[in-house]
This record gives structure tokens, sequence and C-alpha cells, in this order.
């Protein structure tokens, strides 16, 4: 698997020694730190889970929304911890701090320490997709239930009817049985 001389040759002709490739040791807390980002992935999925039920109960909407503040402040506080482990990590595979990317340390590693990033790396991609086409969903679900809401209550309290037209080029009508006027 590895060419004689103990080099391996890269896709853009660079060339590392094999006794420095990272290893397993030098790469945990960069596993760790992956492993910190999946959990609170997926606390970030438990909370879209929980996006139909609180929208429902404005009693709730508070708490959920203190929830949303302390995982924004996770989710930033992650992304600093992260620059600073690739930056270590970087730095003991050689590479300079705007150079670190998962993909240029898994080539840098050693066969079980590529092996282990390669999963982690895999494992987050998958759950970010997930997560994304989750939150497509949950928005079209809420635009949805704005845009029926919106209709009912304009239904409800007569709201944008007269004889003119709307701006899908329709004339606008609202039925007299359902409108609620008061009188001066």
């Amino acid at each position: 698997m590895w060419p004689a001389g103990g080099f391996i040759d890269m896709q853009r002709s660079d060339r590392i020694d094999s006794r420095r490739l990272l290893q397993r040791d030098q790469l945990q807390p960069l596993l760790s730190h992956v492993d910190s980002e999946e959990a609170a992935l997926r606390s970030a999925e438990r909370l879209l889970r929980e996006i139909p039920q609180v929208t429902a109960q404005p009693d709730q909407q508070k708490d959920y929304r203190a929830q949303i503040e302390r995982m924004l402040k996770q989710a930033d506080q992650l992304q600093r911890q992260r620059a600073a482990v690739l930056t270590h990590t970087g730095r003991l595979s050689g590479l300079r701090p705007d150079q670190v990317t998962m993909s240029q340390l898994i080539r840098r590693s050693s066969p079980n320490a590529s092996a282990a990033l390669v999963a982690a790396r895999d494992r987050l991609r998958r759950l970010t997709g997930q997560i994304q086409q989750m939150s497509a969903v949950i928005a079209g679900i809420l635009g949805e239930t704005r845009m029926i809401s919106s209709v009912i209550l304009d239904e409800v309290i007569g709201g944008g009817a007269s004889d003119r037209y709307n701006a899908s080029g329709q004339r606008s009508y609202i039925p007299t049985a359902v409108r609620f006027e008061t009188r001066s």
C-alpha cells in the first residue's frame, strides 16, 4: 500500500514522509471535538423535531427560544474550538493554518488514524445532510401554516377585501357571511 522509500505521492506532487504521518493518539483531540459536534447536531435535530408542537402552543415558545439561543451559543463555541483544534493538529502535520482541512489531515495520517477521521467526517456529513433536509421540510410546513392562518384571518375579519384585483390577478372577494365588521 505504501510506496518504497516511505513516501506517499500526493495529487499535487506533495510528498509526506511516512515517519511523520499523524497517529491516532495525535488526532484524539480532533476526534473528541468531532464527537462534541455530533452531539450538538443531534441536539439541534431534536429541537427541529419539536418545532411543530411549539408553534401551536404559545406558552412554550419562550422556553423554546431560550433553548435555541443556548444551542447557537454552543455552536459558536464549537466553531472556535474546531478552529483551534484544527490549527494545532495542522501544526503537527506540518500544515499552515490556512491549509488545514479534514481531507488534508486524512492524507497526512496513518491508515488507522485516517480511517477514524474518515468515519468521523462521514458521520458529520450524513447528520448535517439530514438536518438540512429536515430544515427545508419544516420551513415549507411553517410557510404553509402561516399562509393558511393569514387566509383564515383575512376571511374572518374581512381584511384586504375590495372590488379590486389581488396580486395574482384575480378579483378579490370575501363572502359577507363570514365578514365581521364594526359600525361607527
